[in-house]
C-alpha cells in the first residue's frame, strides 16, 4: 500500500475490529504505516492504538 485508503473496516493486530458500525465512527482509513484513523460525524479524526493486519476495502 502506497497511500491511505478508505475502507469498510479493519482488523487490528490484537483481534479487535474497527468498522463503520463502531460507535461514533463514520469512516475508517488505513494508512501505509499500518495505523488506523476514523472520522466521526463532526469531522473529528481519531488515531487508534495498534496496527491493522487486514481490511475490507471499498470498491467504488
Amino acid at each position: 500500500m502506497r497511500r491511505a485508503i478508505k475502507v469498510w473496516g479493519a482488523i487490528m493486530k490484537d483481534g479487535s475490529e474497527i468498522t463503520e458500525n463502531t460507535e461514533n465512527v463514520v469512516s475508517v482509513t488505513c494508512h501505509p504505516d499500518h495505523s488506523v484513523t476514523t472520522t466521526d460525524k463532526n469531522y473529528s479524526e481519531k488515531k487508534w492504538n495498534g496496527e491493522w493486519i487486514s481490511y475490507n476495502p471499498r470498491y467504488n
